[in-house]
């Protein structure tokens, strides 16, 4: 499926190992939909809550799937919370 190396919750990724299926969010793109600062896309990238894929340099994008599930995960979440 995919050739990567884990390194701080960050898959690197080559151009050989991209599917046609595959879909990516920028970090900035990720922050404006759940309605939060790049850093913190940022910072859950790094505690290993939203999965991550490196491209060649410091181009970091997230993945359609792995975004989704970090979505459906927060929901469940805040729905067993008691306000």
């Amino acid at each position: 499926m995919f050739k990567y190396k884990q390194h701080y919750n960050v898959v690197h990724m080559s151009g050989d190992a991209l599917e046609d299926s595959d879909e990516f969010y920028t970090v900035e793109e990720v922050a404006k939909k759940l309605k939060i600062s790049c850093q913190t896309v940022r910072t859950l990238i790094r505690d290993g809550d939203l999965l991550a894929c490196r491209f060649s340099g410091n181009i970091v994008r997230i993945r359609k799937d792995d975004y989704e599930a970090y979505v459906n995960i927060s929901r469940g979440a805040t729905r067993g919370t008691v306000s």
